[in-house]
């Protein structure tokens, strides 16, 4: 179980979504600073530090526009970004939304270019628990669908 720090509004340095998009909003993670990036939740990655700042500004609006669905709590989930490298194609970005206090991804949310792990075609990919399984909800879709699945 985490503890809550109700200075920080946040569990163990996880900001709760309602909060972390209040601080992105108000500017907190303007900064290509490694250690603004990491309070950002970047959780790992393989591009370089000065790329961070970017690649949220680009991420950011998705989860601000999928945080208004009514399947996702605000207050008692958190989302976390990585840059992944992929055996085969271009690195690309996620981003995972959590259940804040047992750790547990919820969704996640990629932009998978063609090529990337030798499969055809690009797209918004949506993975995340349905009946209690994790499965592949959305693959290689529009924005507009991912945002159609959330209801928003």
């Amino acid at each position: 179980m985490y503890k809550l720090d109700k200075e920080k509004d946040c569990y163990e340095n996880e900001y709760r979504l309602r909060a972390w998009i209040d601080m992105y909003e108000g500017g907190n993670f303007d900064s290509h600073n490694r250690a603004v990036m990491i309070d950002a939740g970047w959780y790992d990655w393989w591009c370089s530090d000065t790329s961070l700042k970017s690649r949220l500004d680009k991420l950011a609006p998705k989860v601000i526009q999928i945080a208004k669905s009514e399947l996702i709590n605000t207050e008692g989930t958190y989302v976390f970004f990585k840059n992944n490298c992929p055996m085969v194609g271009k690195l690309y970005d996620s981003f995972s939304i959590c259940d804040i206090e047992s750790g547990k991804v919820l969704y996640w949310v990629a932009y998978i270019e063609d090529g990337c792990y030798g499969e055809r075609g690009s797209g918004w990919c949506v993975s995340g628990y349905q009946n209690g399984d994790w499965k592949e909800i959305l693959k290689k879709v529009r924005w507009t669908e991912v945002k159609k699945y959330f209801g928003v």
